[in-house]
């Protein structure tokens, strides 16, 4: 499935002395920087990379493509700006696809509903060049997902003569939860047990363990995440109109379970109070209107009783002087930097007392950071504003103002506080909090269908998402993530696929009509969403990442709520679309043959 993000990667370079300045769409713009100067044997310093917003990327504009050196190379040439125009054919194929894959699964379950093993075998199709490990972390998810008492995986990347491919939004985990997900339905009607309950008898605990190496996990409240869904859904209602007939329409129901990475850490953040009062975070990480770039900032505020008013955030240009960050992609963002502006503001306010306690006595302990002030807890009266501390600190030096700073810091980090040393008082710090055993978030869909049996049409009536990723930031923000991620699982489920000639391999599905996402009368005017809203003990603010989870649950839920409405048949494939679901119907051979799909 094609990425097909609503802005091309259109770009413009020029050089400057010897600099070179360049505007691109990159999800990730300290990271595109640095790969940039890679791709074209700059010094780090040589490039200034100026990436203010994104408008989508899922994966497709991690960093950068090759193709992007293209106007960089021209304009040294014949030293004029160039821009490079990107159609939406040449976007089709520069964005690359995630990469497709079929499997052959073997489960096994006791009579509780416990599995017992799986078997997994996967064959990928990963294009003409490179590697995507999608496959493998599906299998991780899988075993995350049902903690198998016992599990085989075996595969094969095939390359083909096909269009490149490359990560997408939850990559491998979307492919997988849809596959397992209705065979999960399929064992609990066989053994006569509730489709939720069986999805509680499996999935783990905070003792949970994932992969081959049975890593652990930082904390996992699905339980409490599939209780909530179940209670805001009505669960006990709803399923009893599983079937129910209405002229040609059959109600379907669903629920399904969709974990993936929540997070990564070792990063740094870098802060600074200037002489008027106001506190600038500055970031690294790209901004594709999802909220992130400015609500993990909030930390850093929330660490130093500073009103948002009086804060700035500086991102998307790197003459700004950012510091070095993580890939804005796999679900990063909000667990790697609440955790880095958190140490940097951390590293801040223990400056901050410092210079309080030097100036008015007492111990750094003894002083309070809030409202724009630090004060002797006994004597609120007994203080300094933060204006006149980034003064005290500027004078002071070293330290304080940033001309001295952390051998543990990456490069890029150091570079952009000696550029900023002597502006003010300067927190920045590297993220060394613990963090022990993997962090992953999880999505639970619930639906209600209606699957016309004349047409094959599947009407979407009600959809609700339950998650669990930790402590939730940005409510409005969540409710987007959750339901953009829940549409784009959709269009997964039932529209969106690649189309390859059979012989030349050129793809025929190029433009947004041949790959239709969903539109706004395709989902319900209104969905629902809750959250469970627990710290996870292991990063200072609790948060996890959930940009990814939401698309596995809006893609496996409808496999599932369509299974429900044929009477349980899984047809074991996406997308179902009207074609195949009406040859299910009727009894007729499906219109493709095991492993040529896209044909």
């Amino acid at each position: 499935m094609t990425h097909h993000p609503l802005e091309s990667r259109s770009a413009l370079a020029y050089w400057q002395n010897g600099k070179l300045f360049f505007h691109g769409s990159t999800q990730s713009v300290a990271r595109a920087r640095a790969s940039l100067a890679s791709l074209l044997g700059l010094e780090l310093g040589d490039v200034v990379f100026i990436g203010e917003f994104c408008g989508g990327g899922f994966g497709s504009k991690i960093t950068v493509t090759p193709q992007m050196a293209i106007p960089a190379l021209l304009s040294r040439k014949i030293n004029r700006p160039v821009m490079m125009r990107v159609s939406r054919y040449e976007e089709n194929y520069i964005g690359r696809a995630r990469p497709g894959f079929q499997a052959w699964v073997k489960m096994g379950f006791r009579r509780d509903g416990r599995v017992t093993a799986i078997d997994l075998y996967i064959v990928q199709d990963k294009g003409p060049y490179g590697d995507q490990g999608d496959w493998t972390t599906a299998a991780e998810v899988a075993s995350l997902a049902y903690q198998p008492l016992a599990m085989r995986f075996r595969g094969v990347s095939v390359f083909t003569n096909t269009p490149p491919r490359s990560a997408q939004r939850m990559p491998g985990g979307a492919q997988i939860v849809a596959m397992l997900e209705p065979l999960i339905d399929k064992a609990a009607r066989e053994l006569n047990l509730d489709r939720l309950e069986i999805r509680h008898i499996n999935a783990p605990g905070h003792d949970g363990w994932v992969g081959a190496d049975r890593e652990g996990v930082t904390s996992a409240f699905v339980h409490e995440a599939i209780r909530m869904g179940a209670q805001a859904f009505r669960w006990d209602e709803k399923k009893q109109w599983s079937g129910r007939r209405n002229g040609t329409k059959v109600t379907g129901i669903g629920v399904a379970l969709s974990p993936f990475h929540g997070g990564s850490s070792g990063f740094d953040g870098l802060v600074v109070i200037r002489p008027d009062g106001k506190l600038y975070i500055h970031q690294g990480i790209g901004n594709l209107g999802t909220h992130s770039v400015v609500d993990t900032a909030r930390v850093a505020a929330e660490v130093l009783g500073m009103a948002w008013r009086d804060c700035q955030v500086v991102w998307g240009d790197t003459s700004r002087h950012l510091p070095w960050s993580s890939v804005q992609a796999g679900s990063q963002t909000t667990h790697a930097h609440t955790r880095a502006n958190h140490a940097a503001a951390s590293d801040a306010k223990r400056k901050i007392q410092e210079i309080a306690a030097r100036d008015l006595g007492g111990a750094p302990a003894d002083y309070v950071v809030d409202g724009g002030r630090v004060f002797h807890r006994s004597n609120r009266g007994r203080g300094l504003t933060l204006a006149r501390v980034a003064e005290r600190a500027i004078q002071l030096g070293g330290r304080y103002d940033g001309h001295v700073m952390d051998e543990n810091l990456h490069a890029m980090t150091k570079a952009s506080a000696a550029a900023l040393a002597g502006s003010g008082l300067m927190g920045v710090a590297k993220d060394t909090y613990e963090h022990e055993g993997g962090t992953w978030s999880w999505v639970v869909g619930f639906a209600v269908i209606e699957l016309d049996v004349e047409t094959g049409v599947v009407d979407l009536k009600e959809y609700l998402a339950a998650t669990d990723c930790g402590t939730v930031l940005h409510p409005r923000g969540l409710a987007a993530q959750l339901h953009g991620g829940g549409v784009q699982g959709f269009g997964a489920a039932r529209s969106q696929k690649w189309v390859f000639d059979p012989r030349w391999g050129a793809g025929f599905a190029k433009r947004f009509y041949t790959v239709r996402p969903p539109g706004i009368l395709d989902v319900p005017l209104r969905m629902e969403w809750v959250a469970v809203n627990r710290p996870d003990p292991q990063t200072p603010v609790g948060a996890k990442g959930i940009g990814e989870p939401p698309i596995g649950a809006g893609e496996a839920v409808i496999t599932c709520a369509i299974a429900d409405a044929l009477g349980g048949k899984c047809l074991c494939r996406t997308p179902l679309s009207t074609d195949i679901i009406l040859a299910a119907l009727e009894g007729r051979e499906q219109p493709y043959r095991v492993l040529e799909p896209h044909n």
